[in-house]
Protein backbone atom coordinates (compact mmCIF):
# COMPACT_ATOMS: atom_id res chain seq x y z
CA UNK A 1 0.00 0.00 0.00
CA UNK A 2 2.52 2.28 0.60
CA UNK A 3 4.22 1.64 -2.54
CA UNK A 4 1.43 2.14 -4.30
CA UNK A 5 1.05 5.62 -2.49
CA UNK A 6 4.74 6.50 -3.04
CA UNK A 7 4.87 6.12 -6.92
CA UNK A 8 1.39 8.12 -7.35
CA UNK A 9 3.41 10.89 -5.63
CA UNK A 10 6.31 10.27 -7.84
CA UNK A 11 3.88 10.26 -10.79
CA UNK A 12 2.35 13.99 -10.00
CA UNK A 13 5.81 15.05 -9.45
CA UNK A 14 6.80 14.06 -13.14
CA UNK A 15 3.54 16.16 -14.44
CA UNK A 16 4.49 19.29 -12.24
CA UNK A 17 7.53 19.25 -14.19
CA UNK A 18 5.34 18.79 -17.34
CA UNK A 19 3.66 22.12 -15.90
CA UNK A 20 7.24 24.04 -15.17
CA UNK A 21 8.33 23.32 -18.80
CA UNK A 22 5.48 25.47 -19.88
CA UNK A 23 5.40 27.62 -17.74
CA UNK A 24 9.24 28.55 -18.58
CA UNK A 25 8.44 27.93 -22.66
CA UNK A 26 5.82 30.95 -21.87
CA UNK A 27 8.01 33.61 -19.49
CA UNK A 28 10.84 33.16 -22.37
CA UNK A 29 7.64 33.80 -24.95
CA UNK A 30 6.68 36.93 -23.04
CA UNK A 31 9.98 38.07 -22.61
CA UNK A 32 10.92 38.14 -26.25
CA UNK A 33 7.92 40.10 -27.53
CA UNK A 34 8.73 42.65 -25.07
CA UNK A 35 12.07 43.11 -26.25
CA UNK A 36 11.49 42.74 -29.89
CA UNK A 37 12.73 46.52 -30.18
CA UNK A 38 15.97 45.31 -28.60
CA UNK A 39 16.59 42.25 -30.55
CA UNK A 40 15.88 44.49 -33.65
CA UNK A 41 18.93 47.02 -32.77
CA UNK A 42 20.99 43.99 -31.88
CA UNK A 43 20.73 42.37 -35.07
CA UNK A 44 20.71 45.78 -36.98
CA UNK A 45 24.40 46.48 -35.40
CA UNK A 46 25.86 43.45 -36.70
CA UNK A 47 24.81 40.60 -33.73
CA UNK A 48 24.95 37.22 -34.95
CA UNK A 49 21.36 35.04 -34.18
CA UNK A 50 23.56 32.88 -32.48
CA UNK A 51 24.36 35.41 -30.07
CA UNK A 52 20.78 36.26 -29.58
CA UNK A 53 19.90 32.99 -29.00
CA UNK A 54 22.18 32.03 -26.43
CA UNK A 55 21.06 35.31 -24.94
CA UNK A 56 17.41 33.93 -24.05
CA UNK A 57 18.54 30.74 -23.44
CA UNK A 58 21.42 32.07 -21.13
CA UNK A 59 18.27 34.42 -19.44
CA UNK A 60 16.36 30.62 -19.12
CA UNK A 61 19.75 29.21 -17.43
CA UNK A 62 19.58 31.69 -14.85
CA UNK A 63 15.75 31.20 -14.27
CA UNK A 64 16.42 27.70 -13.41
CA UNK A 65 19.05 27.94 -11.51
CA UNK A 66 17.55 30.68 -9.27
CA UNK A 67 14.32 28.21 -8.90
CA UNK A 68 16.47 25.40 -8.04
CA UNK A 69 17.95 27.64 -5.46
CA UNK A 70 14.74 28.81 -3.95
CA UNK A 71 12.91 25.53 -4.50
CA UNK A 72 15.15 23.31 -2.90
CA UNK A 73 14.84 24.63 0.59
CA UNK A 74 11.44 26.03 0.49
CA UNK A 75 10.24 21.80 -0.44
CA UNK A 76 12.43 21.22 2.88
CA UNK A 77 10.50 23.75 5.15
CA UNK A 78 6.87 22.26 3.41
CA UNK A 79 8.11 18.90 4.07
CA UNK A 80 9.08 19.78 7.54
CA UNK A 81 5.62 21.62 7.64
CA UNK A 82 3.67 18.73 6.64
CA UNK A 83 5.30 16.04 8.84
CA UNK A 84 4.87 18.84 11.71
CA UNK A 85 1.24 18.57 11.17
CA UNK A 86 0.60 15.04 11.42
CA UNK A 87 3.22 13.62 14.08
CA UNK A 88 1.81 14.31 16.98
CA UNK A 89 -1.48 11.98 15.84
CA UNK A 90 1.05 9.35 14.57
CA UNK A 91 2.81 9.55 17.77
CA UNK A 92 0.26 9.15 20.11
CA UNK A 93 -1.51 6.18 18.19
CA UNK A 94 1.17 4.22 16.11
CA UNK A 95 4.32 4.64 16.52
CA UNK A 96 6.71 6.35 19.41
CA UNK A 97 9.47 7.38 16.71
CA UNK A 98 7.95 10.41 14.36
CA UNK A 99 8.56 10.49 10.86
CA UNK A 100 11.49 12.61 10.03
CA UNK A 101 12.22 14.73 6.93
CA UNK A 102 15.35 13.65 5.76
CA UNK A 103 18.38 16.62 5.31
CA UNK A 104 19.23 17.44 1.75
CA UNK A 105 22.24 15.79 0.17
CA UNK A 106 24.26 16.71 -2.49
CA UNK A 107 23.23 13.72 -4.73
CA UNK A 108 19.40 15.89 -4.16
CA UNK A 109 20.75 19.04 -5.06
CA UNK A 110 22.33 17.53 -8.53
CA UNK A 111 19.34 15.92 -9.00
CA UNK A 112 17.37 19.00 -9.43
CA UNK A 113 19.78 20.66 -11.52
CA UNK A 114 20.17 17.54 -14.33
CA UNK A 115 16.46 17.21 -14.13
CA UNK A 116 15.78 21.27 -13.98
CA UNK A 117 18.47 22.47 -16.06
CA UNK A 118 17.79 20.72 -19.32
CA UNK A 119 14.05 21.05 -19.10
CA UNK A 120 14.18 24.57 -18.98
CA UNK A 121 16.42 24.63 -21.95
CA UNK A 122 14.46 22.49 -23.98
CA UNK A 123 11.44 24.57 -23.09
CA UNK A 124 13.24 28.28 -23.56
CA UNK A 125 14.61 26.97 -27.07
CA UNK A 126 11.13 27.67 -29.36
CA UNK A 127 10.37 31.02 -28.31
CA UNK A 128 14.39 31.81 -27.86
CA UNK A 129 14.74 30.17 -32.13
CA UNK A 130 11.96 32.24 -33.02
CA UNK A 131 13.93 35.50 -31.51
CA UNK A 132 16.47 34.57 -33.31
CA UNK A 133 14.80 34.16 -36.31
CA UNK A 134 13.63 38.32 -36.76
CA UNK A 135 14.65 40.60 -38.81
CA UNK A 136 15.78 43.57 -37.91
CA UNK A 137 13.33 45.75 -39.60
CA UNK A 138 10.58 43.70 -38.59
CA UNK A 139 12.02 43.95 -34.61
CA UNK A 140 12.68 47.63 -35.19
CA UNK A 141 8.87 48.16 -36.48
CA UNK A 142 7.29 46.21 -33.82
CA UNK A 143 5.51 43.92 -36.97
CA UNK A 144 3.75 40.75 -35.34
CA UNK A 145 4.94 37.56 -36.84
CA UNK A 146 2.91 36.52 -39.71
CA UNK A 147 3.15 32.55 -38.64
CA UNK A 148 1.23 33.65 -35.81
CA UNK A 149 -1.72 34.14 -37.83
CA UNK A 150 -1.38 31.45 -39.84
CA UNK A 151 -4.61 28.67 -40.08
CA UNK A 152 -3.70 26.22 -37.33
CA UNK A 153 -2.46 22.72 -38.89
CA UNK A 154 -4.15 19.83 -39.32
CA UNK A 155 -1.12 17.97 -37.91
CA UNK A 156 -1.95 19.10 -34.44
CA UNK A 157 -5.33 17.58 -34.49
CA UNK A 158 -4.01 14.10 -35.73
CA UNK A 159 -1.32 14.43 -33.43
CA UNK A 160 -3.49 14.78 -30.59
CA UNK A 161 -5.80 12.14 -31.91
CA UNK A 162 -3.09 9.94 -31.77
CA UNK A 163 -2.01 10.54 -28.30
CA UNK A 164 -5.12 10.15 -26.85
CA UNK A 165 -5.35 6.76 -28.87
CA UNK A 166 -2.27 5.52 -27.12
CA UNK A 167 -3.88 6.58 -23.90
CA UNK A 168 -7.01 4.74 -24.62
CA UNK A 169 -4.31 1.34 -25.50
CA UNK A 170 -2.21 2.19 -22.42
CA UNK A 171 -4.63 2.51 -19.83
CA UNK A 172 -6.13 -1.02 -20.88
CA UNK A 173 -2.72 -2.71 -20.09
CA UNK A 174 -2.71 -4.53 -17.05
CA UNK A 175 -0.01 -3.45 -13.81
CA UNK A 176 3.40 -4.09 -13.65
CA UNK A 177 4.31 -5.24 -10.14
CA UNK A 178 0.81 -4.24 -8.55
CA UNK A 179 1.88 -0.52 -10.12
CA UNK A 180 0.18 1.04 -13.18
CA UNK A 181 3.26 1.78 -15.36
CA UNK A 182 1.17 1.99 -18.24
CA UNK A 183 -1.14 4.23 -16.52
CA UNK A 184 0.91 6.70 -16.04
CA UNK A 185 1.96 6.77 -19.46
CA UNK A 186 -1.65 7.33 -20.55
CA UNK A 187 -1.82 10.13 -18.47
CA UNK A 188 1.10 11.65 -20.21
CA UNK A 189 -0.22 10.84 -23.18
CA UNK A 190 -3.46 12.62 -22.18
CA UNK A 191 -1.55 15.67 -20.96
CA UNK A 192 0.52 16.27 -24.66
CA UNK A 193 -2.50 15.47 -26.34
CA UNK A 194 -5.14 18.12 -24.65
CA UNK A 195 -1.64 20.65 -25.35
CA UNK A 196 -1.69 20.04 -28.42
CA UNK A 197 -5.45 20.36 -29.11
CA UNK A 198 -5.58 23.65 -27.34
CA UNK A 199 -4.95 25.59 -30.54
CA UNK A 200 -7.13 24.12 -32.20
CA UNK A 201 -9.60 24.84 -30.16
CA UNK A 202 -8.81 28.76 -29.75
CA UNK A 203 -8.60 28.77 -32.99
CA UNK A 204 -12.07 27.64 -33.44
CA UNK A 205 -13.40 30.11 -30.70
CA UNK A 206 -12.93 32.97 -32.52
CA UNK A 207 -15.96 32.04 -35.13
CA UNK A 208 -18.11 30.68 -33.16
CA UNK A 209 -20.90 33.48 -33.13
CA UNK A 210 -21.61 34.90 -29.69
CA UNK A 211 -23.87 38.19 -28.63
CA UNK A 212 -21.27 39.36 -26.88
CA UNK A 213 -20.64 43.15 -27.86
CA UNK A 214 -18.18 45.94 -26.93
CA UNK A 215 -14.67 47.17 -28.07
CA UNK A 216 -13.57 44.93 -25.41
CA UNK A 217 -14.20 41.63 -26.54
CA UNK A 218 -13.85 42.91 -30.03
CA UNK A 219 -10.03 43.69 -29.64
CA UNK A 220 -9.73 40.60 -27.54
CA UNK A 221 -10.60 38.50 -30.24
CA UNK A 222 -8.38 40.51 -32.40
CA UNK A 223 -5.60 39.75 -29.83
CA UNK A 224 -6.21 35.79 -29.86
CA UNK A 225 -6.35 35.31 -33.12
CA UNK A 226 -2.71 37.43 -33.59
CA UNK A 227 -0.81 35.05 -31.03
CA UNK A 228 -2.91 31.99 -31.08
CA UNK A 229 0.14 29.60 -30.47
CA UNK A 230 1.83 31.87 -27.26
CA UNK A 231 -2.11 31.85 -25.75
CA UNK A 232 -2.16 28.65 -26.31
CA UNK A 233 0.70 27.74 -24.10
CA UNK A 234 -0.23 29.87 -21.38
CA UNK A 235 -3.82 27.98 -21.74
CA UNK A 236 -2.09 24.46 -21.53
CA UNK A 237 -0.24 25.40 -18.71
CA UNK A 238 -3.18 26.72 -16.68
CA UNK A 239 -5.45 23.86 -17.64
CA UNK A 240 -2.15 20.71 -16.74
CA UNK A 241 -1.84 23.00 -13.19
CA UNK A 242 -5.52 22.79 -12.80
CA UNK A 243 -5.76 19.02 -13.70
CA UNK A 244 -2.94 18.19 -11.54
CA UNK A 245 -4.64 20.24 -8.57
CA UNK A 246 -7.68 17.96 -9.01
CA UNK A 247 -5.55 15.14 -9.50
CA UNK A 248 -3.70 15.34 -6.16
CA UNK A 249 -7.19 16.04 -4.15
CA UNK A 250 -8.79 12.80 -5.85
CA UNK A 251 -5.42 11.11 -4.54
CA UNK A 252 -6.14 12.18 -1.18
CA UNK A 253 -9.23 11.15 -1.31
CA UNK A 254 -8.59 7.90 -2.54
CA UNK A 255 -5.67 7.04 -0.06
CA UNK A 256 -8.18 7.92 2.98
CA UNK A 257 -10.39 5.28 1.69
CA UNK A 258 -7.76 2.82 1.48
CA UNK A 259 -6.42 3.05 4.54
CA UNK A 260 -9.96 2.68 5.95
CA UNK A 261 -10.14 -0.35 4.21
CA UNK A 262 -6.91 -1.86 5.08
CA UNK A 263 -7.96 -0.79 8.79
CA UNK A 264 -11.71 -2.69 8.95
CA UNK A 265 -10.44 -5.44 6.50
CA UNK A 266 -6.91 -6.18 9.33
CA UNK A 267 -8.54 -4.97 12.88
CA UNK A 268 -11.96 -7.35 12.46
CA UNK A 269 -12.58 -8.28 16.60
CA UNK A 270 -15.22 -7.49 18.79
CA UNK A 271 -12.97 -7.51 21.83
CA UNK A 272 -8.84 -6.96 22.20
CA UNK A 273 -7.04 -8.22 24.83
CA UNK A 274 -3.02 -7.08 25.92
CA UNK A 275 -0.78 -6.46 28.48
CA UNK A 276 -1.46 -4.40 31.26
CA UNK A 277 1.77 -2.84 31.57
CA UNK A 278 1.83 -0.49 28.53
CA UNK A 279 1.02 2.69 27.07
CA UNK A 280 -0.55 3.46 24.03
CA UNK A 281 2.67 3.25 22.28
CA UNK A 282 5.60 1.41 22.98
CA UNK A 283 7.20 -2.39 24.05
CA UNK A 284 4.09 -4.94 24.24
CA UNK A 285 4.27 -7.53 26.63
CA UNK A 286 3.44 -11.20 25.25
CA UNK A 287 0.48 -12.60 26.39
CA UNK A 288 1.37 -16.70 28.19
CA UNK A 289 -0.23 -19.43 26.80
CA UNK A 290 -2.25 -19.82 29.53
CA UNK A 291 -4.10 -16.79 29.27
CA UNK A 292 -4.44 -17.42 25.46
CA UNK A 293 -6.18 -21.37 26.29
CA UNK A 294 -8.41 -19.13 29.16
CA UNK A 295 -9.77 -16.78 26.93
CA UNK A 296 -10.53 -19.83 23.62
CA UNK A 297 -12.28 -21.83 26.27
CA UNK A 298 -14.42 -18.86 27.65
CA UNK A 299 -18.05 -19.25 26.85
CA UNK A 300 -19.27 -17.43 23.71
CA UNK A 301 -16.10 -16.94 21.99
CA UNK A 302 -16.24 -18.30 18.27
CA UNK A 303 -12.96 -17.33 17.32
CA UNK A 304 -9.38 -15.74 18.94
CA UNK A 305 -6.10 -14.73 16.26
CA UNK A 306 -3.63 -13.95 18.45
CA UNK A 307 -0.90 -11.37 17.02
CA UNK A 308 2.29 -9.48 18.03
CA UNK A 309 3.03 -6.31 16.76
CA UNK A 310 6.91 -4.95 16.38
CA UNK A 311 7.92 -1.71 15.06
CA UNK A 312 10.57 -1.56 12.56
CA UNK A 313 12.61 1.46 12.06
Amino acid sequence: MLAAFHFNLSALSYIALLVGLFLVYNAVTVSVITRRAEIGMLRAVGTSRRRILSLFLGEALMMVLVGCTIGLPLGQVLARLAVWLTASTVNTFWVTAAATVPELSATDVGWSILIGVPLALTGALVPAYEAARLTPLAAVRGEPDLSDRHRVSRRYVIASVTLFVCAGVLSSQPPVSGLPIFGLAAALAVVFGAALLVPVVLSQLQHWPTRIQGVEFVMARANLGASIRRVSISVAALVVSLAMMVAIAIMIGSFRETVVYWVEQTLQADLFISGARQSPVGSRDELSRDVEQVVVNYPGVVAVDGFRAVDVS
